[in-house]
This record gives C-alpha cells, sequence and structure tokens, in this order.
C-alpha cells in the first residue's frame, strides 16, 4: 500500500464489513497478542459520541441516535478485549453477561461499577472462574446500608480480628495531601447469606476512605466508597490497586 486510505475508502469499508466478523477476527487476534489474560479486566458501559447510522452505503445522519457500548479491557495489556452493542429495548445489565461469557476470564478480577452488582452478573463472572470487584451506591439501598454498617464498624478501629485487613497510603503533590484506607472486612461463604439480594460468590466487603487536605488552605475533604468482592484472604492492597486499575478504561 503506496498511500494512506481516505477517509471516504475507510469508511466504505467499515460500511460493507459485517461487525459481527470484524469483532471475531479482531478477538482472535487479541488472543495471540495476549496470549493468556491476567490481571484486572474493567467492564464498563459508554456512550459513544457523535455515532451516525449507515444503510451499508452511506451515513443517514446521526439526529436522536445513541450508540451504547459495554466493553471490557485489560489493564495489564492496556488493549480492549472486547465490546458489546447494547440493544435499544434493553440496557446494559443484560449485555454484561453477553460479553463476559464472549472472554476468556480464568483467573483474572474483573471489575465493575454499580451496574454490576446483580446476581446473574456475579453468577456469570464465577461460572468463568474469576473473581469480582463491584462498586455498590445507595441505589441497592439495603444491601449499600449493611455495607456502610459492616465497614463503619471497622473503619477505623485496630486489626484486633482475623477477618479485618487494612492498608493505608499517602500521596502528597499538586498542593494536597491525599490519604487511601482500604479496609476490607471478610466472612467467607457467610456474607453471601447476609445480603437481601444474593451476589453469587460474596466473601467480602471493601471500604475506601480517600481524605484529601489542600496545603495552602487547610481545607479538608473525606469520601468513602464501597464495593463487594468474591476474593477472600487477599491483601488490602492488593484489592486497593485493583480498584486503581478500573478507571484506565
Amino acid at each position: 500500500m503506496e498511500f494512506i486510505p481516505s477517509h471516504d475508502t475507510f469508511n466504505r469499508f467499515f460500511s460493507i464489513i459485517k461487525p459481527e466478523y470484524f469483532e471475531l477476527i479482531f478477538r482472535n487476534w487479541v488472543k495471540q497478542v495476549c496470549q493468556e489474560v491476567k490481571g484486572v479486566v474493567a467492564i464498563d458501559g459508554k456512550l459513544m459520541r457523535g455515532p451516525s447510522q449507515c444503510d451499508g452505503e452511506h451515513t443517514t445522519g446521526k439526529e436522536g441516535f445513541k450508540l451504547w457500548m459495554v466493553s471490557a479491557w485489560s489493564a495489564a495489556n492496556g488493549i480492549s478485549l472486547g465490546q458489546v452493542k447494547v440493544d435499544d429495548k434493553s440496557n446494559e445489565i443484560t449485555a454484561i453477561p453477553l460479553l463476559i461469557n464472549s472472554l476468556e476470564l480464568s483467573g483474572c478480577i474483573v471489575t465493575i461499577d454499580a451496574m454490576g452488582c446483580q446476581k446473574d452478573i456475579t453468577q456469570t463472572i464465577i461460572e468463568h472462574d474469576a473473581n469480582y470487584i463491584i462498586a455498590i451506591k445507595e441505589n441497592k439501598k439495603k444491601n449499600y446500608q449493611l455495607a456502610k454498617q459492616i465497614i463503619d464498624d471497622y473503619q477505623d478501629k485496630d486489626e484486633i480480628i482475623n477477618r479485618v485487613t487494612r492498608h493505608v497510603s499517602e500521596n502528597t503533590g499538586h498542593g494536597r495531601i491525599e490519604t487511601r484506607t482500604c479496609t476490607v472486612v471478610s466472612y467467607g461463604s457467610i456474607m453471601e447469606k447476609m445480603f437481601k439480594k444474593k451476589l453469587v460468590g460474596l466473601k467480602s466487603i471493601v471500604g475506601i476512605k480517600s481524605e484529601r487536605t489542600i496545603v495552602a488552605t487547610g481545607e479538608y475533604t473525606q469520601e468513602v466508597r464501597y464495593y463487594v468482592t468474591s476474593l477472600d484472604n487477599t491483601k488490602p492492597e492488593e484489592i486497593a490497586s485493583a480498584i486503581r486499575q478500573h478507571w484506565s478504561i
């Protein structure tokens, strides 16, 4: 090829190939490049900006057209492992299991935001011999309150019982001091029975307390985020690292 193809050439090419076949070829290429996916696989849904509908030959405009995609990102390899379009009459919650079923995730830690806090999603992850760390927010009122209560009971206490572990990290820069405290409370298989809406494989609750102080003004802010995870007997610093890696997507 002597020259870089023009925009119109790319447009014609991608309009005539079947997306399913292209996705299959892409995933086979990813398998050859990565050989075996390890570490954190972050799953997230995103609204594509500026998408246009296509009739097979030409774009037909984009007014009122929205395209939601759910993607899986390998943090270790820095590459997208696959993606699934969210059907117009569906949502991300139903698309996530379809994406997981198309991937080889054995031994991985799958991270998802609060939309992934569903029985079917946790079951699919466990069936693929993987673990999960999933954010939990107030829209899951009963489970959120239980997670908050468990973490708050142990957040600032000394590690006097073997089911509670904690890791503290501090960063200084850009005129502020940031301290992150990761508290992990593990009850093993008992944890799964404690929650009103069953989350398959649930073993531990995680709390990340982020404290920030602006050096110049002394202004102090604090935020606590809560997570559910199938990990058990895992160092809190490893869990905190996996949660940070989720945002690489």
